[in-house]
């Protein structure tokens, strides 16, 4: 099966291209050439190996994001926020050096991604950081092999509006599981998101939160978020079109049943899912979220 995506977040795309975008681990033969001990089929778990056990240094993380920068920002422990620094400036270095494809650089990425949020000191997201350290956060950094999908497909993963994408790719199903509300992810994973771009933006506030100059979407503007939904659907050349979304999100339940139903017949079902929160003691917290079905038999506009 062959999975394209499309997401206008730096963070998704890398994610989507290491675990959808390749069939399985990158070989890193421009590290063998240089001279790092790769041997075989194993050559990503040794490259992995070898960021693992890099001695941490100061940077951008351990100087505005742990317990060792004057802000106080607790998100990592000063350990750990070295460590990535160490490991984010190495995978820098070869990419800018020609030593890393695409591919390989989103694979090491993600599983940075994946290692930093597994010791993060925060209840879900990064827009705030918790004010004492968890027992997780003081965990050591633990680089793992994110999981790749061998299917012999190529899938096509792309930085770009979901309604150009849409628009552009002929498929069976379209998923659309647009933004439910005004707020930004990038401003709630900004450090994942920075850990990903390789840039340093000036921190601002109690959280960090940069100021970023990049494309938002319609989605997070209530005014905007059901035309932006309706021009998706009208011009999609997919056989069913799939909308996930929540009872309690910008889009009216009639917004969207229009916008499917000029394409064919609709159907929606009713799941309810663990709400999320950012306070302890509410597990039993519980939203309702809505799957819609299109079975397109009219074609776009």
């Amino acid at each position: 099966m062959k999975v394209v995506t499309g997401d206008l977040l730096q963070l998704s795309y890398i994610l989507q291209r290491a675990t959808l975008g390749i069939n399985e681990a990158p070989l890193f033969q421009e590290l063998r050439h240089q001279g790092l001990k790769i041997s075989g089929r194993r050559g990503a778990e040794t490259v992995l190996e070898y960021l693992q056990n890099l001695p941490g240094q100061s940077g951008y993380l351990h100087e505005n994001f742990s317990d060792a920068g004057e802000a106080g920002r607790l998100f990592f422990t000063a350990g750990n926020a070295a460590k990535i620094d160490a490991i984010r400036t190495t995978i820098s270095c070869w990419k800018n050096n020609g030593m890393l494809s695409g591919s390989e650089e989103a694979f090491l990425l993600a599983s940075l991604v994946d290692a930093a949020d597994r010791v993060a000191n925060t209840a879900g997201t990064y827009y705030a950081h918790l004010k004492n350290f968890t027992r997780r956060a003081l965990l050591p950094l633990k680089l793992r092999m994110p999981s790749t999908t061998p299917n012999g497909k190529s899938g096509g993963c792309h930085r770009a509006d979901a309604a150009v994408v849409a628009a552009t790719t002929e498929t069976d199903i379209l998923y659309l599981d647009p933004p439910y509300n005004e707020r930004d992810y990038s401003g709630y994973y900004h450090l994942p998101e920075t850990l990903v771009s390789g840039d340093a933006p000036l921190p601002a506030g109690r959280s960090g939160v940069p100021k970023r100059n990049q494309a938002t979407s319609s989605f997070y503007r209530r005014a905007q978020a059901g035309p932006a939904l309706a021009q998706i659907c009208s011009v999609a050349p997919a056989r069913h079109i799939v909308v996930h979304y929540t009872t309690a999100g910008a889009i009216p339940h009639e917004a969207i049943l229009d916008s499917l139903a000029i394409r064919g017949s609709v159907s929606f079902e009713d799941r309810e899912v663990r709400a999320y929160s950012s306070r302890t003691g509410q597990n039993d917290l519980t939203a309702r979220h809505r799957l819609y079905w299109c079975r397109v038999t009219n074609g776009v506009n």
